[in-house]
């Protein structure tokens, strides 16, 4: 059996079963949501087919695509939901009903990968895998501790790391992409990965050195962690950090005497080796932070297959407290638009081409900014907050900036409506919105997505 593990857990995983190795295995912002049908994961009895003596230690299990997370009767199931779909939106981060990277989804099955949940830590200390499992389903599996106590949906808008972020990635990299990819992202010296660590460790070193080199940006003392467990802490830090995980106020404060890149710009100028590795598109690993709120866009029809229930825009959200609902009604898509801290952001994409006329509704009191991009191409829209409260509309093509007049084919109308649709002259009041059709010339040549951005004046 091996066992992915953070560190700060390592002694607690080597009284729980006897073990044949160890991976030291240890948000806010980006929030992929696809408008569709309820998450298909659901929260099962642990079966008696499960592997032996699992049905004696947890109460229930999801099943995600093949990949169980088995959980005691004590771990809430809104934690267990939360890992499950976490675990999803990892292995299918476009939302799509498929995983990303099949071969990645077979190695994990192979070595029957999983999460074990318990509700604290000290429960998990109590359970005795090694008396209730044997040795020989156990040398088969490889699982990965999660307590519900550090399972913090949301955690990072309260200052809080949700750990879910990275024990389940450490599951998905070591027994995934590790296996997959060995020359790669193996945790051996050498690799790929192997080569881009000891740079930002400042050298090569098998266990932990008494001080790091003075210039690491990868500074991990635990001694209990060595080569390979700090290979799947780096992959983890890189991943996370580019993806957003460790960037809210406060964070880098936490992890800077571990790790100082934890943000996308940093790990792209600092790191750009890993950063290379992390963003190549034919590894298909995860381009945007799960959220735990995992809605494919197509739902199950039979084992292992996959439909789609509705021709439906795709939407991705820069934070996780972005809400982008969308009705599609004849020739209409409209995209009502919500954001409690007046910043922030959102891709979108058609189903099978965009609709004849496309409508952008912002429930903001005022409206700094309103931009749009469709690949050279931007338009902005503003409302003064003085003078009248005047219209402004801006393009900028191949990075030339000029205004847009009445005539242009990229002029629009920004309307301000109250909550009841009148139209008003000024901003809109409680509940009201504003209204902007975007003009077909930006839609011309059907784009892939849409690029949007927002600034509330009156924002947070």
């Amino acid at each position: 059996m091996s066992i992915s593990t953070s560190e700060h857990r390592h002694s607690l995983v080597v009284g729980l079963v006897r073990c044949l190795g160890f991976t030291c295995l240890l948000v806010v912002g980006v929030c992929l949501s696809a408008v569709a049908a309820e998450s298909p994961l659901k929260i099962t009895p642990i079966p008696e087919e499960a592997p032996q003596g699992f049905k004696l230690l947890f109460a229930k299990q999801m099943d995600v695509f093949g990949i169980m997370v088995y959980a005691t009767k004590t771990t809430p199931d809104k934690k267990v939901l939360h890992a499950a779909n976490v675990l999803a939106q990892y292995l299918d981060n476009d939302a799509d009903g498929q995983p990303d990277n099949r071969l990645v989804i077979e190695a994990m099955r192979k070595h029957r990968a999983g999460v074990m949940m318990c509700a604290t830590e000290r429960e998990m200390q109590r359970i005795d895998m090694g008396r209730r499992v044997p040795d020989e389903v156990l040398d088969k599996m490889v699982l990965q501790g999660l307590f519900g106590e550090e399972t913090r949906p949301g955690g990072a808008s309260r200052g809080e790391f949700d750990a879910t972020l990275e024990e389940v990635l450490h599951l998905i990299t070591d027994a995934g992409y590790g296996e997959v990819y060995p020359e790669v992202f193996g945790r051996e010296p050498g690799t790929a990965i192997a080569k881009a660590m000891d740079v930002a460790r400042g050298g090569y070193f098998d266990g932990v050195p008494k001080k790091y080199p003075a210039g690491a940006w990868y500074t991990y003392y635990d001694r209990t962690c060595r080569y390979r467990c700090q290979m799947s802490e780096y992959f983890y830090w890189g991943l996370t950090s580019i993806l957003g995980a460790q960037d809210y106020p406060g964070r880098l404060e936490e992890i800077e005497n571990e790790w100082r890149l934890n943000t996308a710009a940093k790990v792209k100028a600092k790191d750009p080796t890993l950063y290379k590795l992390l963003t190549d598109p034919k590894y298909k690993l995860p381009t945007v932070l799960p959220d735990g709120n995992y809605r494919p866009q197509k739902q199950r029809a039979g084992q292992g297959g996959w439909l789609r229930s509705e021709k439906q825009p795709k939407v991705i959200t820069k934070k996780r407290e972005d809400r982008v609902a969308v009705k599609v009604k004849g020739d209409t898509t409209v995209y009502s638009i919500t954001n409690p801290s007046g910043i922030g952001g959102a891709t979108v994409s058609p189903w099978q081409g965009w609709s004849k006329q496309v409508v952008i509704r912002l429930h903001l009191r005022g409206l700094e900014s309103f931009t749009v991009s469709s690949g050279n191409i931007k338009l902005s829209a503003s409302v003064l907050s003085h003078s009248g409260n005047p219209r402004l509309l801006h393009l900028w093509e191949n990075g030339e900036e000029k205004k847009v007049e009445q005539g242009s084919p990229f002029w629009t109308e920004v309307k301000a409506l109250e909550a009841d649709g009148k139209p008003v002259a000024g901003l809109p009041g409680k509940g009201g919105y504003f209204e902007i059709a975007l003009p077909r010339a930006l839609l011309q040549g059907n784009p892939k997505s849409l690029t949007l951005g927002w600034v509330d004046f009156y924002r947070n």
